[in-house]
């Protein structure tokens, strides 16, 4: 069920150089992935990690009135990590290769949670 939504949202970025997806808690629980074989980073070991870094920086904001986290995006030298909150319990992210489109990804993850929280 969500495994289809992510495995679509990564192979539509394909071309653009998509690694890998997931939903995850951000209690660090993750509930589904894709990867695209032999492609990348192990994207489920590295957002177990930074679940707690994004629950910190949504309390964070949360309680500096900033509002609500929406989404967050990580680059570094080998690849870029864009992420779009579902809810107050779950995220969902896309590695990506770091010369890949950030706009077109953001567009998708926008565009695919909604049929996530539909289904939860």
């Amino acid at each position: 069920m969500f495994r289809d939504h992510i495995q679509g949202l990564v192979e539509r970025l394909q071309e653009d150089g998509s690694m890998a997806g997931l939903l995850m808690g951000f209690d660090g629980v993750p509930v589904e992935s894709y990867q695209r074989p032999g492609i990348g980073p192990r994207l489920q070991e590295l957002a177990v990690e930074l679940a707690q870094l994004f629950s910190q920086v949504s309390r964070t904001s949360l309680g500096n009135r900033a509002g609500r986290l929406s989404e967050l995006v990580l680059r570094t030298d080998r690849l870029s990590l864009a992420v779009e909150v579902v809810n107050e319990s779950y995220f969902l992210a896309v590695a990506l290769r770091p010369t890949a489109s950030l706009g077109k990804a953001r567009y998708l993850l926008h565009a695919t949670v909604p049929a996530i929280r539909a289904e939860m």
